[in-house]
């Protein structure tokens, strides 16, 4: 079941099946308010209560006809120069950065950010989140860079109550992005879902 939703941005993080710490979660994840609109929010329920999956990773919102990778740029021109550009500067392996492209088999697309993770896996991710992240606001480039208009051609009224702006940034596209680039490139178990 879920429990202690907590609005972190515009975004919950759901602590479930907890005590009342994070190290005695079985499940941590990320979930937007729009949720309802795009998954079977029940499926969330029902996950974090299975003690019998067998998976580090768990992934919502699966598209297999095209991954996220491919759909960066064809929705988001110029979003893989980001994501490249950000992965590459904190010293990630190119190799690991191109297969994400071939999205072998056992990888999962991580659409909207939609997921849930192991204690341990989702701390590694925060971690490296927390340095990616300093790394663009020291970065005149990257900042440069994840400003841009995004191209996105959905309700632009959430992009000026959060940003001030007329268009929406690269911001949530990247961070799809990173959400999936890191837990597929560590070797961890993931399920879609």
């Amino acid at each position: 079941m879920l429990e202690d939703l907590l609005l972190s941005d515009e975004r919950l993080i759901l602590r479930a099946n907890t005590t009342t710490t994070t190290n005695s979660a079985i499940w941590i994840g990320s979930i937007s308010w729009k949720a309802s609109s795009k998954i079977n929010i029940t499926l969330f329920d029902s996950m974090v209560t299975d003690t019998s999956i067998d998976a580090d990773v768990l992934g919502f919102v699966n598209a297999p006809f095209m991954s996220l990778w491919d759909h960066a740029d064809f929705y988001h021109p110029g979003l893989m120069d980001v994501i490249v550009y950000i992965l590459q500067s904190m010293g990630e392996p190119m190799d690991k950065i191109e297969k994400m492209h071939w999205m072998p088999p056992e990888f999962i697309d991580f659409f909207c950010s939609y997921f849930l993770a192991r204690p341990i896996p989702m701390n590694a991710y925060l971690q490296w989140l927390a340095k990616v992240m300093h790394f663009i606001k020291t970065d005149r480039k990257a900042q440069n860079m994840i400003w841009k208009d995004s191209s996105y051609d959905g309700d632009i009224d959430p992009a000026w109550a959060i940003y001030r702006l007329p268009f929406y940034p690269m911001h949530a596209f990247v961070g799809e992005r990173l959400v999936q680039y890191f837990f597929n490139s560590r070797g961890l178990q993931n399920n879609d879902c």
